[in-house]
């Protein structure tokens, strides 16, 4: 898969809405962003980067109608924004439509055949929007990119993504190896290097660079916990694993809200539960309340009212608030393993499969519990998805071959 590298930083909400979801799966925060464009489109207030950018939001989620009429203005001008023209072609390909799909990549080819910085643009455009829809248009343009620019270490790291996406992993992980000789320790080529190690199944090598890797680059440490505990548990290490998820929780970004409001002189309430909620154990914290609604989508574009001192305090701890409801997901997924509530268990890889519908592991933890719940045609699906893409993991080709009896 492509790795979040690409993906558009925006406001908050925004890229958690659009980069991990593949189309067709639509979570209730896409819904709530169909519905509030739906009403901004009509009231005429969807211009220039903007209307692009509800394009892409309507692309996630999957509303196909809305996204084609608010494109028709962008690609309708002269000159069209090379964005403007992948987008279209993206839905006109969901649509059916190959070739108009194809008119349109051609028209942004052209544009990006007359300078190697545009055919950059371009390729990484493919990349950010549209890599899973046009998988093999991006290794073509990648490797034009990787010719014209030899020394592009973006174009490289754009043409070893695209080799990945089109299964040939065993490829982009020895490019990746000649990266490495090249640029030591450079941490984009590492953390591919541990996601494609993964992914093979090579587990030792992977937990072994992804160690060296919290050494070199220690401010990495949040975005390699993932990768090492999914290392762990395929190793069946299963509690190291879900102590890693636990550390990784201590340090809450809702306390780290509440330190910048303080050091904003930003009066927010308190993270205790009211009356005796404390005293019962349960009870949901007022400020937690507050981080909730400021990070939601409803605040980010401005629906739902609120202050904006607190709003310019949440932004910066996005990624941090991101970050920690997918390392809760997990924990929460794992530990019903860990203390064999399979049904539970069932129910928290669901979610997490629709919010992160490509990670292997996820799938492979999951197909594993579908067979404990007598899901069986479900587990056979999932086996023959990981099969099809070779994954090496312990049990696949045997739970592959036994349904394809």
């Amino acid at each position: 898969m492509l790795t979040p590298t690409y993906c558009w930083p925006g406001p908050p909400f925004i890229s958690g809405v659009i980069c991990p979801t593949r189309p067709g799966v639509i979570t209730n925060e896409h819904r709530k962003v169909r519905h509030w464009l739906r009403q901004l489109s009509a009231e005429n207030r969807l211009t220039g980067q903007t209307r692009l950018l509800a394009v892409r939001l309507l692309l996630a989620a999957d509303s196909l109608y809305l996204a084609e009429n608010l494109i028709q203005t962008a690609v309708a001008v002269e000159n069209p924004e090379p964005l403007a023209l992948v987008l279209a072609a993206t839905i006109k390909q969901r649509q059916g439509h190959d070739e108009l799909a194809a008119n349109f990549l051609e028209q942004a080819r052209a544009w990006a055949d007359q300078d190697p910085g545009r055919l950059l643009r371009l390729a990484t455009t493919i990349a950010n929007y549209a890599g899973y829809d046009f998988p093999r248009q991006l290794q073509i343009i990648s490797q034009d990119l990787a010719r014209l620019m030899p020394d592009s270490l973006t174009g490289h790291l754009l043409r070893i993504d695209a080799l990945a996406v089109v299964g040939k992993v065993e490829q982009a992980l020895d490019e990746l190896g000649q990266l490495a000789v090249i640029f030591p320790e450079f941490y984009p080529v590492t953390k591919r290097q541990s996601a494609k190690l993964l992914q093979l199944g090579r587990l030792p090598e992977a937990f072994a660079l992804v160690e060296q890797t919290r050494i070199d680059h220690p401010w990495s440490t949040p975005d390699l916990v993932l990768a090492r505990v999914n290392i762990l548990w395929l190793q069946r290490r299963w509690r190291e694993a879900l102590q890693e998820l636990e550390e990784a929780l201590t340090s809450s970004v809702f306390d780290l809200f509440a330190a910048a409001a303080r050091t904003a002189e930003v009066v927010v309430p308190s993270d205790d539960p009211p009356g005796l909620w404390p005293l019962l154990g349960q009870g949901v914290s007022p400020l937690r309340e507050l981080v909730d609604t400021a990070m939601s989508p409803e605040s980010a574009v401005a629906v739902k009212p609120i202050d904006e001192r607190i709003r310019q305090l949440a932004a910066p701890l996005y990624a941090d608030y991101r970050r920690q409801l997918r390392l809760a997901l997990e924990l929460n997924a794992r530990q019903a393993v860990d203390r064999r509530e399979f049904f539970a268990a069932t129910r928290h890889y669901e979610l997490l499969r629709r919010q992160y519908p490509d990670e292997w592991p996820i799938l492979y933890d999951l197909a594993g519990l579908y067979g404990r719940m007598a899901q069986f045609e479900d587990a056979a699906a999932i086996y023959r998805q990981l099969a099809a893409a070779h994954l090496p993991y312990p049990g696949v080709a045997e739970a592959a071959l036994r349904n394809a009896q």
